[in-house]
């Protein structure tokens, strides 16, 4: 007890208590009853053996000085827990697989890491995870594991003969993947096997006249979404004023008239001069600032031409970026002009 009191009194002042020479103060032995709670015991052993230094210091989830460190916690933290010296709160040992080993996976609920793969990544090619006992298992865990005229059972993790999807059929064949997975006889969506202008029945796979977007339509023709028709013109133009639309590839392409600039979110102005548009310099013209947000820029025969892609209806001068919902109906008109100006 003297030697405690000592070591006391010497500690409280500092954040470590040092004692040389004192055989009674070893960190094999005596170190939890000098040091206290909280801390360790640090053994230096210089080249000379009569000036061996023993010391405590409070550990790094703790403050103040031996014997009295104090836990920067509220709490001593659980065997799954360890303190935030921040928040200066037990915090469990992990909330996400990356916190642990890698050849570890994260119990959530836990908190604790464990031996175990953590997905199909941690396992060989030709094994999966299993995700209950969280070890590695002979099988598939995906169709491109299987062979060609094979499809993988998730709930078995084993290859199974059957279709794997519509590519794996003939061109006048789909893959029945929600019954016996067996190529039939008939149409198919992707890689669709219609002709154009005619869509595929997904009821009864069977090619119907008409669309059910632009790409079941002629390269210079637009799917109406109401009435399941192509057309080969610019119904209600989104191009502008002074301006031409014309259908390229399923897209509505717009240009300025001749005699007409293109003018960024407006349409096309009356040129100055010579009232023409010909001879642009395709080097030494920013094609693109003439467009609206999200559109595609073309010369095209000297002329500076705006349009969206995907099936987008909007104004190519002012902005692709928004989807029209709706296509307007088709006009009553029977004309087949595929400029509108």
């Amino acid at each position: 007890m003297i030697l405690f009191e000592f070591l006391v009194i010497l500690g409280l002042s500092s954040s470590f208590i040092k004692a040389k020479n004192l055989k009674s103060l070893s960190c094999s032995s005596s170190f939890p009853e000098v040091c206290g709670p909280h801390a360790i015991c640090i053994e230096e052993d210089p080249f000379e053996e009569s000036n061996k230094l023993s010391y405590c210091e409070c550990n790094s989830f703790a403050y103040g000085a031996p014997p009295y460190c104090k836990s920067k916690c509220k709490e001593n933290c659980k065997s799954n827990e360890y303190c935030d010296n921040i928040q200066k709160v037990c915090m469990k040992k992990c909330d996400d697989d990356e916190n642990c080993a890698i050849e570890e996976y994260c119990r959530f609920h836990e908190g604790d890491c464990m031996k175990g793969c953590r997905n199909h990544k941690s396992c060989k090619d030709t094994e999966f995870c299993d995700p209950h006992k969280r070890v590695c298992t002979s099988g598939c865990r995906g169709d491109e594991f299987c062979k060609s005229d094979e499809y993988c059972d998730f709930f078995k993790n084993t290859c199974i003969k059957g279709c794997k999807d519509d590519y794996s059929c003939n061109d006048d064949e789909y893959c029945d993947s929600f019954n016996d997975r067996l190529c039939k006889k008939g149409c198919r969506e992707w890689p669709g096997n219609c002709i154009k202008g005619e869509f595929c029945n997904s009821d009864n796979h069977e090619c119907e006249k008409g669309c059910e977007h632009d790409t079941h339509c002629k390269s210079n023709e637009l799917c109406n979404l109401n009435n399941k028709k192509c057309y080969s013109y610019c119904h209600e133009s989104p191009c502008g004023n002074n301006s031409v639309c014309t259908i390229v590839d399923n897209n509505r392409h717009c240009s300025c008239k001749t005699g007409y600039s293109p003018l960024r979110r407006v349409g096309c102005k009356r040129n100055r001069g010579s009232g023409s548009i010909v001879d642009v310099n395709v080097d030494n013209i920013d094609c693109q600032k003439y467009c609206g947000h999200q559109s595609m820029c073309a010369i095209e025969n000297n002329k500076i031409a705006c349009y969206c892609l995907n099936d987008n209806r909007n104004n190519p001068f002012i902005d692709c970026g928004v989807l029209q919902p709706n296509v307007p109906p088709l006009p009553t008109s029977s004309s087949n002009a595929s400029i509108v100006e």
